[in-house]
Parts: C-alpha cells; sequence; structure tokens
C-alpha cells in the first residue's frame, strides 16, 4: 500500500467516524438476574429501547428551568423486531430519571443533563404521572426499594419546536457508566467499555402542558410522551482505532518500501516519487 493509498484509506476512515459512528447503534446483552441484588429472569440482547416520558419543569424568570424526567423502558428491540424480555413489567421493571436545567441564558442550551438507569425490584412502583406538584410513580413504597444500575452526565442536547404540527421533539447525548456494584448486569459491551447513551424524545401536543403560575412561573408538565434510547460508541474509542489502524498501514508501507528501493523515506526524491 502506498503512501498515497494510505492517506485516502485513513481519509475516507476519518469520515465514516464523523458522520456515521455517533449513530451506529451497538448490540448490547443485560442479564437482569445478574444484577446486584438479582432482578431474576435471563439475558437478552437487543439494539434499542422504547420509552415512556414524563417530565415536570418549572420555567423561571430567570431564564432557568429544573426539569425532572422519568422514562419507564416500556420494550426492547433487536433489528426493528420485538424483544422478549423475561419478567419485564411483571417482576422487575426498568427506567431512566433524568434531573436537567434548561437555559435561555446567552442562547437555548442545556446547563446539565444527569440520567440514571433505576431498577424497580419487584415491578412495585406502579405507574408515573407528572402534575403541578411533581413527577413520580403512584407507589412511594415501592420506589424505596429501587436500586442504581448506570449512570452519566451530558455531552449535547437539542430541542427543537415544530411550529407546523406543534410535535417538540429532543435529542440527548450523555455518558453511561455502569455503578461498580452492578458490572455483572452489563454482558456486552462490558463495564469497562466506553459508550454513549443516546435518547430521543417526541412530545406531540396532547401530552404537553404549560401552566402559568402567580409568581411568574410556568410549570410544563408531559405525560406519556414517546422516546427511543439505543448505546452508540464514544467517538474517542473509534478514533483510536483509526489511529492504530493508520500507524500500522505506514509501518507495512515503509517495510515493503525498503524491500524495492535502497533507500526509501530517506531520499527526498523517493519520497516526492511515493506522493506523485
Amino acid at each position: 500500500m502506498t503512501p498515497r493509498k494510505v492517506l485516502t484509506f485513513v481519509v475516507v476512515l476519518l469520515s465514516l467516524s464523523c458522520s456515521a459512528a455517533p449513530a451506529a447503534e451497538l448490540t448490547f446483552t443485560w442479564d437482569p438476574a445478574r444484577a446486584n441484588p438479582s432482578l431474576g429472569g435471563t439475558s437478552f440482547t437487543a439494539d434499542s429501547m422504547t420509552l415512556a416520558n414524563y417530565l415536570f419543569g418549572v420555567v423561571q424568570t430567570n431564564g432557568l428551568t429544573p426539569e425532572h424526567l422519568i422514562q419507564p423502558i416500556t420494550s426492547f428491540q433487536r433489528n426493528g423486531s420485538p424483544v422478549a424480555v423475561a419478567g419485564l413489567g411483571s417482576t422487575f421493571g426498568l427506567y431512566f430519571d433524568i434531573s436537567a436545567v434548561f437555559s435561555t441564558v446567552g442562547g437555548p442550551h442545556f446547563d446539565s443533563l444527569d440520567v440514571r438507569l433505576m431498577a424497580d425490584r419487584n415491578a412495585d412502583n406502579g405507574t408515573v404521572s407528572s402534575t403541578l406538584t411533581g413527577v413520580s410513580f403512584s407507589n412511594a413504597a415501592g420506589v424505596a426499594n429501587d436500586f442504581q444500575l448506570a449512570h452519566g452526565t451530558l455531552v449535547a442536547a437539542t430541542v427543537a419546536l415544530d411550529p407546523a404540527t406543534g410535535i417538540r421533539h429532543a435529542h440527548f447525548l450523555d455518558t453511561f457508566v455502569p455503578e461498580p456494584n452492578q458490572a455483572s448486569f452489563f454482558v456486552t459491551p462490558g463495564a469497562g467499555v466506553p459508550v454513549l447513551l443516546q435518547i430521543d424524545l417526541t412530545t406531540p401536543p396532547d401530552t404537553f402542558q404549560a401552566i402559568p403560575q402567580s409568581d411568574g412561573t410556568t410549570i410544563q408538565l408531559v405525560n406519556n410522551g414517546a422516546g427511543t434510547a439505543v448505546l452508540v460508541p464514544e467517538p474517542g474509542s473509534l478514533g483510536l482505532l483509526v489511529g492504530g489502524i493508520t500507524l500500522l498501514a505506514l509501518a507495512r508501507c515503509r517495510h515493503t518500501g525498503r524491500g524495492r528501493k535502497r533507500a526509501p523515506l530517506e531520499s527526498g526524491e523517493a519520497v516526492r516519487a511515493e506522493f506523485a
């Protein structure tokens, strides 16, 4: 492989890493029976999750909006087909719990967006609802025995409103780190493999409310919005792979060049010839 071909290959590979990798869903295997404490059931393999979205937010007069979201995972899929997860919704539940601060100060953005993957032990949390007092499950006693499987912090987030339909869209990208005592739950990718959690939310007008308050704030509620979640590779991990491949290819090029030239890569003329 000549240096020209190496460079062409690297450019193509880098372009793929910048455009395709962040959206490439990872196939993952989780095992509820190996959670600590065990949730029962058996291991399953999927590449996406379907969520229900519930939100409580307070739009403050200072431009900040603290938000709390609860997102029960209702099903899993692989290659677009449903994945049967033994015990999900009957003997255990899984949900994302998100605390965020949205800001319009200096332009709309998120100051923070912290996510936790939670286990509903015994599937006894009840139903979720968002009201003027907050968002919560109906059975507080059931929530008391929930435990955390993983957590993450903000990498990037965008929100958008379609003025024609009134549908709101949100795209969250967070780190995703298993808790040390829950590493056995995450079979693949393993607990030490860096991945990101991507959540996409769709909020139709009939699931959203904005209720002005006498103190000048506005309470925002979402009940039964829709969402999906996937795991994606960290861009940095793919970049390391590209870099490694590049170094190996250049080393091979240098080695083979020495076999057919007396002074490859040491003579300016030889270098110019290779890149011509």
